[in-house]
């Protein structure tokens, strides 16, 4: 009888660590294909609005380069200490995309207008740009918003360092995915302020970003360790950002850690997977019908 009692509380117990063991199997959080599609959506967007000011810095700079030698056209209009800047891309203007060795790694096409508003030298604290689009579009990507940038002078470290405010952010692919984005950012330079070239300038930057996804989801995004920006790579090369898509559990997109590359992780609770960011929109229709919009 002793050894019954003994076999069927073994059995039991058994039984119950195995239910257990299931349980936690199914309820645990993985890495979907889904997340993996909004990180790399969340990247690209980033990205995106990034190369914008990127291409303000490089308009202001005096090295903005192009395959042709008229376009883009850039008009400036002063009104007391207002600076106008339009920069008219016509009806396409092909760019020739350069690293620091001045070699050519791509070519973009810009169609439509950037309006730079400006007050004050980029320098100097208190100075402040408002940029707006108009009918503007990147490889048949449509990008509004309207985005400020304010110098707010050194932070504690000595480094300058900018507000940065976009409203009413959204961009459109070819096949008509919209994904939406407003973002507040702290961008703070932290290398190559002592010298005339773009090429070795450096930020991190600091901020919050919340919007609407391709499949129609509100999401939202922190920066949790500051984004590595440098201007001699496409790529933003380090950093990580929690992503939080409707009441799902947050998933962490990890830039690495200073290399530039195209590669980046993404995790969720101890699962990783590695993604690769894109300078150019996927084509999914198919996911935004799955999710009936």
């Amino acid at each position: 009888m002793k050894t019954k009692r003994f076999l069927t509380v073994i059995f039991t117990t058994a039984i119950f660590i195995a239910f257990l063991f299931t349980a936690c199997e199914k309820n645990e959080v993985t890495v979907s294909d889904e997340d993996i599609e909004i990180a790399e959506d969340e990247a690209y967007v980033d990205l995106v609005f990034e190369d914008i000011m990127n291409e303000i810095d490089a308009i202001e700079a005096g090295t903005l380069k192009s395959t042709d030698e008229v376009c883009p056209d850039v008009t400036v209009t002063v009104i007391d200490t207002i600076w106008t800047i339009t920069v008219d891309y016509g009806e396409g203007c092909e760019q020739l995309i350069y690293n620091r060795f001045e070699m050519v790694v791509d070519t973009v096409v810009r169609k439509g207008k950037v309006i730079i508003e400006r007050k004050g030298t980029y320098r100097n604290e208190g100075s402040y740009r408002t940029v707006t689009l108009d009918n503007y579009s990147v490889n048949g990507i449509q990008i509004e918003g309207t985005r400020t940038i304010e110098n707010m002078g050194l932070d504690q470290n000595l480094h300058m360092w900018f507000k940065i405010e976009l409203q009413n952010g959204k961009i459109t692919t070819p096949d008509g995915i919209e994904i939406t984005r407003n973002s507040y950012r702290e961008r703070h330079w932290v290398a190559g302020e002592a010298t005339p070239s773009i090429w070795d300038d450096e930020y991190k930057i600091w901020g919050t970003v919340d919007g609407m996804t391709a499949a129609g989801e509100d999401y939202s995004c922190t920066i949790i360790d500051s984004l590595h920006v440098k201007m001699a790579c496409r790529f933003i090369v380090g950093g990580q950002v929690e992503v939080v898509v409707g009441e799902r559990e947050p998933i962490i997109l990890d830039y690495g850690d200073g290399d530039c590359d195209a590669l980046a992780a993404l995790t969720r609770d101890g699962q990783s997977k590695q993604i690769l960011l894109r300078f150019r929109p996927r084509l999914r229709a198919a996911r935004v019908i799955r999710h009936g919009n």
